[in-house]
Order: structure tokens, then sequence, then C-alpha cells
């Protein structure tokens, strides 16, 4: 019984440390219409000359909160809307594609 209550006071604890900012989802960016000016200034940090790819690293916090922009929008070509994980893998591979910048 007393690991149980140990396990769940660390649970407790724990899981709001690895809790994604709200920036990082999809959510925050297409529930805030108003923040354009915010969304503008944060994608500027992310793409490279050419917005060819984000030129953030790969998995940091910048790169999920580029991701979660872009989902929040449809997608610039095709019109539909993507799923973070689908930007998450676009442009990882436009990255490996095109290299650093």
């Amino acid at each position: 019984m007393k690991k149980i209550l140990l396990f769940l006071l660390i649970m407790i604890i724990a899981v709001p440390a690895f809790a994604k900012d709200p920036k990082e989802t999809v959510e925050y960016w297409k529930n805030n219409p108003n923040n354009q000016n915010e969304r503008d200034i944060e994608m500027k940090k992310c793409w490279n000359s050419l917005r060819t790819h984000f030129k953030v690293p790969v998995g940091s916090k910048q790169w999920n909160i580029c991701c979660a922009i872009r989902a929040s929008r449809n997608h610039p070509l095709t019109g539909r809307e993507q799923t973070f994980e689908e930007v998450y893998e676009e442009m990882k591979k436009a990255k490996e594609k095109y290299g650093n910048e």
C-alpha cells in the first residue's frame, strides 16, 4: 500500500513537469484566432530562407511550436488540415532532404 501511495505521489508531481507548453499544441493556435501577430513572430523563427523546412532543431520546444502552428492551418498546397504528427514528419523529411541552414 505504501508503494502505491508513493507511486501516486511521484506521478502527481512528475506528470505536470513533462506536460506540453500550451503553445506546443495545435488547439492553442486554432482556438486563439486573435494571435496572428504572435503566430507570425513564432513562424519567423521556424522557416529557413526558402521556406522549404524548419531551421530549428528537430524535436525541440520551438520545433513543436512550429509544427503546432503549421498544423493549425490548412496545408498551403493541398488545402487540407494536417495533424501535428503529419507536419512533424513532413518537415523532418524536408530538413533531411534540404539540409540545415
